[in-house]
């Protein structure tokens, strides 16, 4: 075989040979290729991923503020609370003190009533004893006869 027949047999061969030597070469360009998009895309996703992280963090710093604030403000409330909850006592105590004070002013109310049916029993009672006079009469009677 000469160099010529054996170059031919070469690019002719079943096997692969030159033609198969440039078809795994074009198979590696065309897989290269491949991976250069792949990776493109991966780069693009990744670069997605990492402005979504940013985003969240963002989020969450400002979720953590909105923690903060709300922890004050419960603080703010619940000192409130404590405020109202005293000041309820307290007017409740006032409330039971001024109803002791209606209470004790109603039996004093009680006892006037029944010291002035007394006292007009007693002055009625002047009337009859002295009769018809004048009122200074009727009035010197009456405080006679109540102790004046």
């Amino acid at each position: 075989m000469s160099d010529t027949e054996s170059n031919s047999s070469i690019v002719n061969d079943p096997m692969g040979g030159l033609n198969g030597y440039f078809d795994s070469i074009n198979a590696a360009k065309k897989q290269w290729g491949d991976m250069k998009d792949q990776i493109g895309i991966l780069v693009v996703a990744n670069q997605e991923m990492e402005e979504e992280y940013q985003a969240m963090k963002k989020e969450n710093r400002s979720m953590k503020k909105d923690y903060q604030s709300m922890k004050e403000e419960n603080k703010v409330f619940k000192k409130e609370s404590s405020t109202l909850k005293a000041q309820k006592e307290e007017a409740e105590e006032y409330t039971e003190s001024l109803a002791t004070q209606v209470k004790n002013l109603s039996l004093e109310n009680q006892v006037m009533k029944v010291q002035i049916n007394t006292r007009k029993q007693m002055i009625e009672q002047a009337q009859s004893e002295l009769g018809t006079g004048t009122s200074s009469d009727l009035f010197c009677g009456a405080a006679r006869m109540i102790g004046v």
